[in-house]
């Protein structure tokens, strides 16, 4: 298999681990942790505070994945979306908001520290590899992001639907 191939293989390994007791938990007790190299570096004007990447900007702009993400994550009512810098910044995120789950996107390496973080803390995470990494003007797989932002026990999903 090719390196990118194990990767893959290994965060769905870890991801399959952790999808039942993600699963248990609302959407408004989960967190959505974006990469800042999704970004657009040639185009992009959003800037960064104690939290990572300001989001203020982003919904008019459409020059990188960045609002796509933030609209799925809102529509589902995401406890907290927050673009960050790296692994550092997640750990202080999560000791902050205290999310009961996390999705997060990144490469193979980021990932792997960020769900070990997960763990550490208990909190069960889904995972979704970058398409394109590097350590900027990365992409996402708008839909697989979507299947792992959405999984859900069919009795939330419907108690969230009854209240809506």
């Amino acid at each position: 298999l090719s390196g990118r191939m194990l990767d893959y293989t290994h965060i769905e390994i870890r991801n399959y681990l952790n999808e039942g007791r993600f699963k248990k938990v609302p959407f408004n007790e989960r967190m959505l942790l974006l990469p800042h190299c999704l970004r657009n570096t040639k185009e992009c004007s959003a800037k960064y505070n104690d939290e990572g990447l300001e989001f203020s900007h982003c919904e008019s702009c459409n020059k990188c994945q960045m609002p796509a993400l933030l609209k799925i994550g809102k529509e589902l009512n995401y406890k907290k979306i927050a673009c960050v810098p790296g692994g550092s910044m997640v750990e202080k995120l999560v000791v902050k908001y205290k999310p009961k789950a996390v999705v997060g996107i990144a490469c193979s390496a980021e990932l792997n520290m960020a769900i070990d973080k997960m763990n550490e803390h208990g909190i069960p995470s889904q995972s979704v590899l970058l398409l394109k990494d590097g350590c900027n003007d990365t992409e996402a797989n708008l839909h697989e992001v979507k299947e792992k932002l959405e999984l859900i026990e069919p009795d939330l999903r419907n108690a969230r639907n009854s209240k809506a």
